[in-house]
């Protein structure tokens, strides 16, 4: 029998052994391909010799950093006085900016009026790279990690914040996902050793964050640090119910805040006392006019989902002519918006994602969003008469960075769970994702169509409800901040 023909060895194709979640370069390579975009975004001042324009550089940013700069090089020391404003004031005293905030050390190497805005620049990257560890904290995987930071660093709510110059806001911002960070590793170590050492990498965040120097950032800040450390407290013990665990950890949360408090005393400490005790403008700014004045009315929350709608007062002439601001505010060169997509995607997270986690930063980001409100609604009595300082305090809308981190935080969460489960989701809440993936479309589509077949008449609509003052208000003779509204149709 003659012997069979062995058939010639075909060439198989290998199957791909690409791993996003063990390949050690993926990361970096989607992190580099991130600051490209970061480059081609201010490509104009990069590739310049010109300064990164901002309102308040422009006006006291400038002055205030090379007085420092100037004064570090010829002397080796931190000016003491600045003869030039009222008369003389104190240098450190009086908060003249990032005195001792180690971050912004690029401002010492280079032109003053360049090396401004690559801190700037510098501060958006680390805020998305922060945001990543961040997300990956709470065991998200990579490509939902990368969404977070891609959402929150390149939200118009931490980009638009150049245009006027707030470096502190930017600066807070950055840090303040290291903030949950390490408040989360240090409730989840497994000894006591590791938890010491999380919670004072925290206290060295926190005490960057108050030389930054934005006080009032820094005070929104430790509400969420608050509000987490307390969730996290009550729910070990639930499960632990063990009380010399519980004390530990709320002793160890309140060691990082002091040793925060200790490091930025430095700065922070003349400056209390100075403003307390001899600033004839300390604490003479207060009360409910005061602590309401730029609020985010009904305008700026619709931009939350139309980004364009309220408009901005732009200084540059190119970007003027596509939006003009005609909200209740006196001016508007910021936007508290965030991507619309990942405030889809935290929605679904809400109906989707079982975890206390998710709910707790659901509810953050909605007490964020109610706040920063002020006068808008009714809300806002209760932060005023109860919570310290907040009498104090203007600009409610400042505290958007934790809506932005909230919501890119539960995106993530939210992308996690349909990589995860998507396929495996029980009836009802399959249910519920059908109705929110068809439904918040659909709504964006009908309120496009609204404003495309009949955008004046929409404005009227909108006006007769939110904003009734917009056709008698003038911005100028003859030209009402209705008519403003119906130049961004």
């Amino acid at each position: 029998m003659a012997a069979k023909k062995q058939k010639p060895k075909t060439a198989q194709t290998k199957k791909s052994n690409f791993n996003i979640e063990e390949n050690k370069f993926f990361v970096p390579i989607i992190f580099v391909i991130i600051l490209l975009a970061l480059v081609m975004m201010f490509s104009d001042f990069i590739f310049s010799d010109k300064m990164l324009s901002g309102s308040d550089t422009i006006q006291a940013g400038i002055y205030f950093r090379s007085m420092l700069v100037d004064n570090v090089h010829q002397t080796g020391s931190v000016p003491l006085w600045n003869p030039h404003i009222f008369g003389g004031m104190p240098y450190v005293e009086a908060f003249h900016g990032d005195i001792f905030y180690p971050l912004s050390f690029i401002k010492f190497f280079g032109p003053i009026h360049r090396t401004l805005g690559f801190v700037l620049i510098f501060h958006i990257f680390l805020a998305g790279l922060f945001m990543y560890f961040c997300a990956r904290q709470f065991k998200l995987l990579k490509i939902p990690s990368l969404f977070a930071a891609v959402s929150y660093m390149f939200a118009a709510y931490l980009v638009s914040l150049v245009a006027p110059g707030h470096d502190g806001k930017i600066f807070v911002t950055t840090l303040f996902p290291l903030v949950i960070l390490f408040l989360d590793r240090g409730f989840n170590a497994e000894t006591f050793i590791k938890s010491f050492f999380n919670y004072s990498v925290l206290g060295l965040v926190i005490g960057f964050i108050i030389l930054s120097p934005h006080i009032q950032m820094m005070y929104f800040s430790m509400w969420a640090l608050s509000f987490y450390a307390l969730m996290k407290l009550i729910s070990n013990y639930l499960n632990t119910k063990s009380l010399p665990q519980f004390l530990t950890k709320g002793a160890l949360t309140a060691y990082a805040v002091v040793i925060g408090v200790a490091l930025s005393a430095i700065q922070f400490l003349p400056g209390y006392i100075y403003t307390n005790q001899f600033s004839p403008r300390g604490d003479t700014k207060q009360g409910w006019e005061w602590a309401t004045s730029w609020s985010m009315h009904e305008e700026e929350a619709m931009s939350l989902l139309i980004p364009e709608f309220s408009g901005v007062s732009a200084t540059n002439p190119d970007y003027q002519r596509k939006t003009y601001y005609w909200g209740k505010n006196v001016f508007k060169d910021n936007s508290e918006s965030v991507s619309v997509v990942a405030l889809f995607i935290a929605l679904l997270a809400l109906f989707i994602v079982r975890k206390k986690e998710a709910y707790f930063f659901g509810g953050l980001a909605l007490f964020a969003f109610i706040y920063a409100l002020g006068a808008t609604t009714p809300l806002f009595k209760i932060f005023f008469y109860l919570i310290p300082k907040v009498k104090s305090l203007r600009a409610p809308s400042m505290i958007m960075f934790l809506f932005s981190f909230s919501i890119s935080l539960l995106a993530a969460m939210g992308i996690q769970k349909l990589i995860a489960d998507g396929k495996s989701l029980k009836d009802k809440i399959a249910q519920r994702f059908n109705y929110i993936l068809i439904g918040f479309p659909a709504l964006l589509l009908f309120i496009a169509l609204l404003f495309g077949f009949g955008g004046e008449g929409m404005l009227s609509t909108w006006s007769s409800l939110f904003y009734s003052d917009a056709t008698t208000t003038q911005v100028q003779q003859g030209f009402t901040k209705f008519d403003v509204a119906k130049l961004n149709l």
